[in-house]
């Protein structure tokens, strides 16, 4: 059984659409090596987001695309390359259309090149107002 090298650091949060939306467009969460991990080269790395009701490939990007994801910030980065090594952590933005409802389930799962994939399973707030951060269970 592989074991996964990526792990989550810190919360996962949920941003609300600022257009009156009453749903979550964008999720925020950090990534990091699992210790005793090599490099991941995030490039080549795939992000699914599925609910109960669909199930979608993320496509990596340079700028806000929606069902897109793209590195928004590097940490204790020696080298800006996307090219996640010890040490380092990304910040990962993921924008969603449609949004993901109140109350509703949502599972992430991060693929990285070589290993097993990173799940993250999580809850949105019962209550979503516009423009809303929120923390994510």
């Amino acid at each position: 059984m592989s074991s996964c090298s990526l792990e989550v650091i810190g919360t996962v949060y949920g941003l609300a659409g600022g257009d009156g939306g009453q749903s979550i467009e964008k999720i925020l969460c950090s990534v990091g090596l699992s210790y005793g991990s090599g490099p991941v080269d995030m490039t080549k790395t795939l992000i699914t987001f599925s609910t109960a009701e669909r199930h979608v490939v993320l496509q990596k990007s340079n700028g806000a695309a929606s069902n897109a994801w793209r590195i928004v910030n590097k940490f204790n980065t020696v080298t800006d390359d996307d090219m996640l090594e010890s040490g380092e952590s990304f910040e990962l933005e993921l924008t969603l259309s449609p949004g993901i409802r109140p109350n509703e389930q949502f599972r992430l799962e991060i693929q990285p090149q070589f290993g097993a994939a990173l799940p993250i399973a999580r809850t949105a707030p019962p209550e979503i107002s516009s423009g809303g951060v929120y923390t994510l269970y």
